[in-house]
């Protein structure tokens, strides 16, 4: 039977044959590109090689800073502990959870939204950003928003942000509501 590390493992070895698949596929539509315009097999040579090198610096770009483009298209701004009680809140539950989980602590960040959201999104734990709606921090308690808070922490311990460089949680609203 395999063990969680041999599963994740074996995770992180499907990982990257699904992203060197993405970027051959990429590959395969210049050669075909520049097959059809130059009328020739070794015209496809060129754009295949163009599309390779073309997919190769897009993933190292969304590896780098895959993270910071979900955060900047969800409109997240740095969290700021001294703006209120809420801020401070999360920042404590952070450290502490963190704390417990022997993370580093990820950035935060606030998107001023009504909505009951919460995502986490990075390469790794040292790199690793928590987004939060105020919407959820207005309405939940400091008990659930530790249930989130949690669930966010679980996917960047676990690394699967890498490939979505976002996970979108939806939170549930409290049942006394």
């Amino acid at each position: 039977m395999a063990t969680f590390y041999d599963l994740a493992a074996d995770n992180r070895r499907k990982s990257l044959a699904l992203v060197l698949l993405v970027v051959a596929i990429l590959a395969a539509f210049g050669a075909s590109a520049g097959i059809a315009l130059s009328g020739t097999v070794d015209g496809g040579l060129p754009f295949a090689l163009g599309a390779f090198v073309l997919g190769f610096f897009l993933t190292l770009g969304a590896w780098f800073s895959g993270d910071k483009a979900v955060l900047a298209a969800a409109g997240a701004k740095p969290l700021n502990p001294d703006a209120g009680v809420e801020e401070r809140q999360l920042d404590n539950i952070v450290d502490e959870l963190c704390l417990a989980a022997n993370l580093p602590k990820p950035k935060l960040y606030v998107i001023d939204d009504t909505a009951l959201n919460a995502f986490a999104t990075g390469r790794d734990p040292e790199h690793a950003s928590v987004a939060v709606t105020a919407g959820l921090m207005a309405r939940l308690d400091r008990e659930e928003m530790s249930g989130v808070i949690a669930h966010e922490l679980s996917h960047v311990d676990r690394k699967s942000t890498r490939l979505n460089s976002s996970h979108m949680s939806e939170s549930r609203m409290p049942s006394s509501a």
